[in-house]
């Protein structure tokens, strides 16, 4: 039995080496693995601390797994398994509390499904073989192979469920991939009908960007008309944000959509539509975008040197924003950085996580 309990904690070592290399490889492997991932919008931002219970769940393991061998090479079976169950109980309660809140990608959750399932596994393999050890005499010669049988099989079924299930995710994440680039696809080609429209109906286009009288009133059916091609407008920008914050659109294609979508703030008839009857009919979020946007644009606009040069530090206000509204809680670098990197600006001293306390406030 001594020798059967240790050639199963080996074979649950080599399990535990591979799930750790797999996890590495989603982790740190192929920049399109990481970006494509199946995400988990629930998780938190790692911080320093976290490192620490990082650690502390490896201890537990190697403790775990070293113990349950030391006290199987002195034959004492029951004691391994008690240290064994110990020791990765602490770990579970760990990963369930602590650990899991980190995952942003689910596929690592589900490999570490599988990891507790082998876990378990090997430890009803070494409790079964202790109580056999503390009913039988010593020195019995005992063939627990019929004893063991029906566990491996059940055993086998389950890691099979299991394997089925994350083939079904891995294939899911596949189908939300090529989902993703249809929909981006359409958004794309929606933008390109919105252009189309503004050729075939220049006089909107000039009463929302080009009116020099911005305040004059407007005849009941252009004003109707006004507002619907202001809308179109916002319907778009409210797709693209959405998507954004599900995965769909890429985080340098929403950071390159920005500048429009702060232009048309710019616009005074846009702004007084805004807050005047078009805000309520749109999603609390992309609400708070567009505030930010017609609130920096009011004073922007008129404190312009040059009606065509931005005051662009004022406008990384709004990609700051932006950042932080597109992924509560862990703002996006890629677009809160995007003005520095793509147009050579220094951003102001705000975080993203101070622009959505603003905006939440």
């Amino acid at each position: 039995m001594q020798y059967l309990a240790e050639g199963t904690l080996v074979v649950f070592d080599i399990f535990t080496v591979a799930t750790l290399l797999v996890i590495v490889y989603l982790r740190f492997g192929r920049q399109d693995q990481r970006r494509h991932a199946i995400v988990n919008h629930r998780a938190r931002p790692f911080r320093p601390v976290d490192g620490l219970w990082v650690v502390l769940f490896g201890v537990l393991v190697l403790s775990a797994l070293g113990g349950a061998h030391l006290f199987i090479v002195e034959g004492r079976i029951f004691i391994a398994n008690v240290a064994f169950f110990a020791l990765l109980l602490c770990a579970g309660l760990l990963h369930l509390f602590v650990l899991s809140p980190l995952i942003r990608d689910q596929s690592v959750s589900y490999i570490m499904l599988m990891w507790a399932g082998a876990a378990t596994f090997t430890l009803l393999v070494l409790a079964m073989l202790a109580w056999l050890e503390l009913r039988l005499p010593p020195g019995t010669d005992l063939d627990v192979v019929p004893v063991l049988a029906p566990l491996i099989q059940a055993a086998g079924i389950v890691i099979s469920a299991l394997m089925l299930l994350l083939t079904q995710r891995f294939n899911a994440a596949d189908a939300k991939r090529s989902a993703g680039r249809a929909i981006y696809q359409n958004l794309e080609f929606a933008s390109i009908e919105l252009f189309r429209f503004e050729k075939q109906h220049r006089e909107l286009v000039a009463l929302l960007w080009f009116d020099e009288a911005p305040g004059a009133p407007l005849d009941e059916l252009v004003e109707y008309e006004l507002e619907q091609y202001i809308c179109q407008n916002l319907n778009l920008f409210e797709m693209a944000f959405r998507f954004r914050r599900e995965g769909i659109v890429p985080e340098d294609v929403f950071a390159s959509w920005l500048i429009w979508i702060y232009e048309i703030c710019c616009q005074p008839r846009f702004r007084a539509r805004w807050q005047g009857k078009l805000r309520p009919h749109y999603i609390d979020s992309f609400r708070g975008l567009i505030d930010k946007g017609v609130d920096i644009a009011g004073g922007e606009v008129a404190g312009r040197a040059d009606p065509e040069t931005p005051d662009w530090p004022k406008v990384q206000e709004f990609y700051t924003t932006a950042a932080a509204l597109v992924s509560p809680g862990d703002p996006c670098t890629i677009i809160e950085d995007w003005l520095e990197k793509n147009a050579g600006l220094r951003p102001p001293a705000t975080t993203a996580a101070a622009a959505l306390t603003a905006t939440a406030g």
